[in-house]
């Protein structure tokens, strides 16, 4: 018989008749007997009961006689056969462990398409489960859901395909990778499977938006537009037709040649540890310690003391009262 720990059995439910009014009214009114009566019994599987077949017996007797022969009736008895199930993720669903890459300012987006794979009834199911951002020295960190802005939403569904899509379009400092995860499932939750992606933000590159002008992306990364400039060769014939869409450089990849903390490599670099965790969203603390051989986006010194955090400026003077540069 299925285990009891999964069995629930509910009250004596009398029912329901009608009889003449016995008050002498007219018409009938509705009265509750106890023969007939009705007792549900409930039986939720789960995991470990996938494939097997049970039987449950059950018999009616008069509480007021007890379980004797003349007062109860014969035993019936159902067999019940729990059903495998086997929902799977189904293209276009990325690869488990596979990497998307994004960009500041531009959307991202993908579909988890789930399958069932069986003959059993049952609703499919297609789930965020998990969440971690990575950071910069590869640890993960659990998060309370889906990346800040992102949207997830039912695109498609049959009887036998369930197909969900994420979108996310991320923002300044949101670079970096992200671990993704989502499960698929029965509605019985008796069988789950889960797929996880990386969702990296690439640093250092980010998307053109609608309006905005290389002095517009300096302001938002505290940096003078001709540094941007200077870094961007395919804009140098015109820095002002920035098309929404376009790819430009805020930064250029360093990659460390040894093993020292953010203030020391910001020294070198003639920048502060501010203006590098700015770019680098991941790392944790001004004092963290920066492997070798990494790749850090740092924005060079290109126009002297008076521009860029790579010479030490101060942009609150540079845009407070100065007039527009482009």
């Amino acid at each position: 018989s299925p285990p009891p720990s999964r069995v629930t059995i509910g009250p004596d439910e009398p029912t329901p008749t009608f009889i003449a009014d016995p008050d002498g009214g007219e018409g009938l009114v509705e009265i509750f007997v106890m023969n007939p009566i009705t007792k549900t019994w409930t039986f939720c599987p789960n995991t470990v009961d996938a494939g097997r077949l049970y039987q449950a017996c059950f018999v009616a007797y008069n509480p007021v006689i007890g379980l004797t022969p003349e007062a109860t009736t014969e035993v019936n008895c159902v067999e019940i056969e729990v059903l495998v199930t086997n929902p799977l993720f189904d293209n276009p669903s990325p690869a488990n462990g596979s990497t998307i890459e994004g960009y500041v300012g531009c959307p991202v987006n993908f579909q988890m398409a789930s399958l069932k794979n069986d003959s059993a009834i049952y609703d499919l199911l297609v789930t965020p489960s998990a969440s971690f951002f990575q950071t910069f020295n590869g640890t993960l960190i659990p998060l309370p859901g889906l990346p800040e802005g992102s949207v997830w939403y039912s695109a498609d569904s049959s009887d036998v395909r369930l197909t969900y899509t994420f979108e996310w379009t991320p923002e300044e400092g949101q670079e970096g990778t992200r671990l993704l995860c989502f499960d698929t499932s029965d509605s019985f939750f008796v069988t789950t499977e889960r797929r996880c992606v990386f969702v990296e933000v690439v640093r250092c590159l980010r998307c053109v938006r609608p309006g905005e002008t290389l002095e517009l992306i300096g302001q938002l990364y505290n940096a003078h537009w001709l540094e941007l400039y200077a870094i961007n060769p395919a804009l140098h014939m015109n820095p002002a037709l920035l098309s929404p869409g376009t790819r430009v450089y805020v930064g250029i990849l360093y990659r460390t040649p040894r093993l020292q903390d953010l203030p020391q490599l910001a020294k070198y670099l003639h920048t502060t540890p501010t203006a590098i965790r700015q770019l680098n969203p991941d790392i944790m603390d001004d004092e963290e310690e920066i492997g070798a051989f990494k790749r850090v986006c740092v924005l060079p010194e290109v126009c002297g003391p008076e521009c860029g955090n790579a010479a030490y400026c101060s942009r609150t003077a540079l845009y407070g009262n100065a007039p527009a540069l482009v």
